[in-house]
């Protein structure tokens, strides 16, 4: 997203003028529109301020405990929790799995995001954990196995080049009709911007490895 808000540059930032030198937004981006909160589930709707972009997220829990418990489930404007007591001895397990759904749109209403978050929430939750962890490992096996560059170097190298290609999937496997912004996903330099680096280092690479994402 590229919004159109007063910036206020971090320390040293105003001299430089240094494009790549993270900034502060000066005003609220996501502006709350409404939430529910419920028997461990949480759904907090938002709207970016200048584009008007839908985003929601929700939270959703797993009890695993042979110990009595209590649960209460609350939301306000930019949070959500789920605060659980429980009646616990020395040596007692405790497990609780939390999962995690976002989904965002520049066209879809906010109440067909909050469904999808939902219905990808009960779905985790009905699948478990270890089916979601086997699926993701067998993704990232099958990228590696079409992606990975073995340099035949020392450790140090071979870990830095699979840490960009790593850097390149993970910033365009859902990047769906959108850039790839300059320090990807894990950077706030740049504001988010992207740049003629995509067709000079990402799309290239993406063509050879996996032309569904560089179509995308």
């Amino acid at each position: 997203m590229i919004a159109s808000r007063i910036l206020t540059p971090l320390a040293g930032a105003r001299e430089r003028e240094d494009p790549r030198a993270a900034r502060t937004l000066g005003d609220r981006v996501l502006v709350p529109v409404d939430g529910t909160a419920g028997d461990g589930r949480v759904l907090l709707s938002f709207r970016t301020a200048s584009s008007e972009m839908g985003l929601v997220c929700g939270m959703d829990h797993v009890v695993e405990s042979d110990c009595a418990f209590t649960s209460e489930s609350g939301h306000e404007e930019n949070a959500g929790k789920v605060l659980y007591a429980f009646e616990a001895e020395p040596g007692d397990t405790i497990r609780i799995t939390k999962y995690i759904a976002y989904y965002r749109s520049e066209w879809a209403s906010l109440g067909e995001l909050r469904d999808r978050a939902t219905i990808s929430l009960s779905r985790g939750v009905r699948r478990g954990m270890s089916a979601m962890l086997a699926e993701q490992r067998a993704y990232l096996d099958d990228f590696w196995d079409r992606s990975d560059v073995q340099t035949g170097s020392d450790t140090s190298v071979q870990q830095a080049v699979r840490w960009n290609l790593f850097q390149l999937f993970q910033a365009a496997a859902r990047a769906e009709a959108h850039g790839v912004p300059a320090k990807g996903l894990t950077g706030a330099a740049y504001e988010g911007h992207y740049f003629w680096d995509i067709e000079g280092y990402v799309v290239p690479f993406l063509v050879y490895t996996s032309p569904r994402l560089a179509r995308h």
